[in-house]
């Protein structure tokens, strides 16, 4: 292996584990530590190696058993672990049809329905659990309609409540549960159902013995990408729960920021990650798969760890299958109603399928939708239509706490991304063309852990990283934290990138006497580029976007956006936040249509 390769996967791997691994150790030492009397929160934060081995040997479980004897814990995770599911199930019966209808449209419409889902997603996610506030107050748009119906006499308690997080967690996550079944039902071959309905199969029973179980991988990867960071979602059940909806990612903020017990803290994050780590492990195998990642040869010899996890991964999808066919049964009516599911490919989507994409649609739209047209209201309260008016954009731009905090979260943003886009370039390169290093497993699950980890867990770990090594908190500190996350979605970019990409082309080179970074400059570089480009896009908007992380990673002068907009909305919806949601829904759209229109040219020219 050359220099070159070795500095492509060792800089981003120093990274990861100075800034992903050791912060979790981190968390562990504390989690078993006891609060310092009159030294809050925690003394000492960081010791000498032999002090760690020493504090180690003495295991204390205390804050664990407390965990499991006060109710209020307790409540909390069964409460995450019940939401989750639920929403997980709910998200899969929404994202299923609209996935399916857009696989059985043809490959012209493809592509705009696809964008149209995926751009709420580019959208601020503060911004669209905030939308639903003004739809499910009690004033609202929702009540207010069903009482101009007569449908209730009384307004009905949708928000604050549970029924309010299932619907900001399903309307939050649906395209990460639409775009895998998409990729699944995509490859569909056509001929299998065609070959259904000519040997009499009837439209239901074509669906459950054929569809479904081809489009099992696309379930297994959706339910995942929603269950695992709803479980330790904060910002929804803060939003739009309220105080009778007490998730486990909201007592881990309390206790950390309001009770300031670091080591109970540490306790909630390490037991959350244990209740997590089997789906994660899964989700890497699966996703390991799904990219070819490389496999040993059927010669090695498996250890016995290996052969414990094969044998788990085995019981895992024959478990999967049965739920699999539970599900099928639970459908069987919607799938009635749908002829369009058995029928042939060529067909196109049915009425009723065509029906349930444009509902879903409308649901991914009419929040962003009204929070737009009440922006312009001149009324102060947003639920009561006063007439059209530019008044809260004029107060927006004269409101120089905002406008600076505008300014450091795309400060924050531009630096973060760049740095993320040069470190997920290497690891996505290291991933794809290196298929043996050492620690290559751990590598590589430290660049796919990142994208399901509940962002409390991830927030809270930097932190105490950040306390330890003595760093004071700030612009810094929130460009380390946002530029960690975001490298593992610039890596996965990658990735996918290079793995179909033609390398006939550098060996051409390569024969024509160019040296390898000669290759990579002049052949792979280019080639890549609207990989590496939508990487940093796709980091920039994480980061522009990002609350969680950043509460727990910034210090003074050094706020964010989405903080400043989220200490606005708890104290009250208002509509100058309307119209700071308008700008960056305007901001995001402008710019997706300029890099479309771009890497559309881009494309052309290298055509």
């Amino acid at each position: 292996m050359g220099w070159s390769r070795r500095i492509t996967i060792l800089l981003p791997y120093l990274w990861l584990l100075a800034f992903f691994l050791m912060p979790f150790l981190i968390v562990l030492k504390i989690s078993i530590s006891e609060p310092a009397v009159a030294q809050p929160p925690y003394a000492p934060v960081w010791d000498s190696f032999e002090a760690i081995v020493q504090h180690l040997s003495t295991f204390e479980t205390y804050n664990f058993e407390f965990l499991f004897e006060d109710p209020l814990y307790v409540n909390s995770y069964l409460t995450s672990l019940r939401i989750a599911g639920i929403s997980t199930v709910l998200a899969l019966l929404v994202g299923y049809p609209i996935a399916y209808g857009i696989a059985r449209c043809s490959p012209s419409w493809r592509g705009p329905l696809l964008a149209l889902v995926i751009l709420p997603f580019w959208t601020s996610f503060l911004i669209r659990v905030y939308s639903w506030i003004g739809i499910l107050s009690g004033e609202g748009l929702l009540n207010g309609a069903l009482i101009g119906l007569g449908i209730i006499s009384e307004p009905l308690l949708l928000y604050p409540s549970s029924f309010a997080v299932y619907v900001g967690i399903v309307y939050s996550y649906l395209p990460f549960m639409i775009l895998p079944l998409y990729a699944a039902l995509e490859k569909l071959d056509g001929s299998l159902l065609e070959a259904s309905a000519d040997l009499g199969a009837r439209p239901t029973v074509t669906f459950i013995t054929v569809t479904l179980p081809l489009s099992l991988p696309g379930v297994i990867a959706g339910s995942f990408l929603v269950f695992i960071p709803a479980v330790g979602e904060y910002v929804i059940p803060e939003l739009l729960g309220g105080s009778g909806t007490q998730m486990i990612g909201k007592t881990l903020y309390s206790e950390f920021f309001q009770n300031r017990d670091w080591p109970l803290a540490s306790a909630v994050a390490v037991l959350l990650l244990l209740i997590l780590i089997l789906p994660i492990v899964v989700f890497q195998h699966f996703a390991a798969r799904d990219t070819g990642a490389a496999k040993p040869k059927p010669t090695e010899k498996a250890g016995a760890l290996t052969m414990v996890s094969r044998a788990l991964f085995g019981w895992i999808q024959a478990g999967v299958q049965v739920l699999a066919q539970a599900l099928g049964r639970v459908v069987l009516r919607l799938a009635r109603s749908i002829g369009a599911f058995g029928g042939r490919v060529r067909r196109g989507p049915g009425p009723l399928l065509r029906a349930l994409l444009a509902l879903g649609l409308v649901f991914l739209y009419a929040p962003i939708v009204i929070l737009v047209v009440y922006s312009f209201n001149a009324s102060q309260l947003v639920s009561v239509w006063g007439g059209w008016s530019l008044r809260w954009y004029g107060e927006l731009f004269q409101n120089e706490q905002l406008l600076d905090a505008v300014w450091v979260s795309i400060s924050v943003a531009a630096a973060a991304s760049t740095i993320a886009t040069i470190l997920g370039t290497m690891a996505g390169f290291a991933l794809a063309r290196v298929p043996r290093f050492l620690g290559r497993t751990l590598f590589s699950g430290m660049v796919l852990a990142p994208l399901v980890m509940p962002e409390v867990i991830t927030g809270l770990s930097l932190l105490l990283t950040f306390i330890a090594l003595g760093i004071d908190r700030g612009f810094g500190t929130l460009v380390i934290a946002h530029a960690t996350f975001s490298l593992c979605y610039v890596a996965v970019v990658v990735q996918a990138r290079l793995a179909g990409f033609d390398r006939s082309v550098e060996e051409a080179a390569a024969d024509l006497g160019a040296r390898p970074a000669t290759i990579f400059r002049r052949v792979t570089l280019p080639l890549i580029l609207p990989g590496v480009v939508a990487g940093w896009l796709l980091s920039f908007t994480l980061s522009l976007d990002d609350l969680v992380i950043a509460s727990f990673t910034t210090g003074p002068g050094a706020t964010t956006l989405p903080m400043k907009i989220f200490s606005a909305v708890r104290l009250g919806v208002t509509p100058e936040i309307n119209a700071v949601a308008t700008i960056l829904i305007g901001l995001v759209a402008l710019g997706t249509i300029v890099w479309s229109v771009s890497l559309k040219r881009a494309l052309a020219r290298a055509a």
